[in-house]
């Protein structure tokens, strides 16, 4: 593999940039009509579509991504060093305090 100059990252940051934008958008558009839907009474339905899409949007931009990473030598690895380990650590344990959190709010 090449090393990329800088002009080719700078490119690549600015087109990664527009397309983080785009995604946030759609997804913040998306949770908006989930909220809609759930303040109009018992819509789950669409609630559960509109999540999908979310989950889609999101899916394709972490993979999108990645890939432009991958392509320029710079792909994030859970095993890159023992800081960012701890970090993932925190972060999963945190994430399974707030599921049980957010089930008893229901």
């Amino acid at each position: 593999m090449s090393t990329p100059t800088v002009d080719d990252l700078l490119k690549k940051i600015e087109w990664i940039d527009a397309l983080t934008r785009e995604a946030a958008g759609n997804i913040e558009s998306l949770a908006r009509a989930a909220t809609e839907c759930l303040k109009g009474g018992n819509h789950l339905t669409p609630v559960y579509r509109l999540l999908g899409l979310i989950k889609y949007h999101a899916d394709q931009l972490e993979n999108t991504v990645n890939c432009e990473a991958e392509a320029v030598g710079a792909a994030f690895s859970e095993t890159d060093d023992y800081e960012t380990q701890d970090e993932l650590r925190i972060i999963r344990r945190w994430q399974r305090v707030e599921k049980p959190m957010e089930s008893s709010l229901e």
